[in-house]
């Protein structure tokens, strides 16, 4: 990290790269050893946070302030670029059995309710430069982990068709290390002390939304 805001969000995103290997569910999941029934219900939370990634970014967009071009176009971008995510996730579902309407009808868990409403807060009333620590939390965690739990899952599990259920992960493994750079690049431009506070808290929600998600699902 070369700045001193991409270095304090990074230290965020760390505590879940540190839970991937001390929790026991994210131990299992990183080694391939869930059961079939711990993945989909992974799955089904992703699916239940991934379908609202764009609507955030587009609201963030158009809410970002005067002034904050470089901001706006990054939120577009990203917007643009995490269409048709969930039918990713859709996709590994029904590779599993899982009829897409009963992953549309299962309940987010509490964890997952937490982190959307304080995204929805965030980007419509702000300020939704804060977007970027969620943003960061999940880029990088993607990039340090979702081929590795791919990998894993495909080598080592027992879950039947599960080559064909990882398109998820596959393709943000490919993508995000890029995306990590790029998001380090603009905190480092955030100047106002009180935006700052609120990027480094957007990003220790998430950490914490997304250990709760796997609390949820291995319990």
């Amino acid at each position: 990290m070369s700045g001193a805001m991409s270095a304090a969000v990074h230290a965020e995103a760390l505590q879940l790269h540190g839970w991937f290997n001390a929790d026991p569910f994210g131990r299992r999941l990183v080694s391939g050893e869930v059961s079939r029934d711990e993945y989909v219900a992974f799955l089904v939370q992703t699916y239940h946070y991934v379908r609202w990634t764009r609507p955030l970014m587009v609201s963030g967009a158009r809410n970002a302030g005067a002034g904050r071009d470089e901001l706006r176009r990054l939120f577009a971008q990203k917007a643009a670029e995490e269409a048709g995510h969930e039918r990713w996730v859709l996709s590994d579902l029904h590779a599993l059995g899982v009829p897409e309407e009963e992953v549309r009808e299962a309940p987010p868990c509490a964890a997952v309710r937490v982190y959307l409403s304080w995204n929805r807060w965030v980007a419509g009333s702000g300020p939704p430069v804060a977007l970027l620590g969620t943003a960061y939390v999940l880029e990088s965690t993607s990039a340090a982990f979702a081929d590795l739990i791919a990998g894993g899952l495909v080598e080592r599990s027992s879950i039947p068709g599960v080559e064909t259920a990882v398109r998820f992960l596959r393709g943000h493994g490919a993508a995000d290390p890029g995306h990590e750079r790029e998001l380090a690049a603009l905190l480092d431009r955030v100047a106002l002390e009180e935006e700052r506070e609120m990027v480094v808290l957007s990003a220790r929600v998430t950490v914490r939304a997304y250990q709760g998600l796997g609390l949820a699902v291995s319990g």
